[in-house]
Parts: C-alpha cells; structure tokens; sequence
C-alpha cells in the first residue's frame, strides 16, 4: 500500500484551504468520508475518495461557464447626478 493512500485531518485542510476544525465538521456531519481507527479518536481520509470530491464540486470556466457574465462589475448601479 503506497505511504501517501491515507491524508491526515492537517493533510486535507491544507488541500481543501480550510481550517483542520472545518475539517473535523464537515467529517461529523457527513460531508467528508473518513475511516476511524480502532480505539482512537484519529480519523484518516483516503486521498483518492477527497480528490474525487474536490474534482466533483470544482468550478471550472472551460466547463461551459462565461466568466464575464459572473463579474460583477457595478456599472448598472452607478447613479448619476
């Protein structure tokens, strides 16, 4: 089994730029999927199921989205005096 299969809580916070108490949360409720070890409280992530999470909820401007539609620039708000 290769070293890097398993992510530690630091290890996916840094990957998903959030902090290890975010981690923790979405873990709780559901939204991360960990495995647990036996008679600890320290949670493992297998790095192929968080990548293929990330990959899932990713944005990406060559999926089909104009990014020059999502700016918002305030030109229709300026008021004129």
């Amino acid at each position: 089994m290769p070293e890097d299969h398993y992510l530690t809580v630091a290890q996916v916070a840094e990957l998903l730029h959030v902090s290890t108490k975010t981690v923790f949360t979405m873990t709780k409720d559901g939204r991360l999927p960990a495995r647990r070890l036996p008679g600890t409280r320290r949670y493992l992530y297998v790095r192929s199921e968080i990548i293929d999470l990330v990959d899932q909820y990713r944005t990406d401007d060559r999926h089909g989205t104009d990014s020059d539609t999502d700016v918002d620039d305030g030109a229709d708000r300026t008021s004129h005096r």
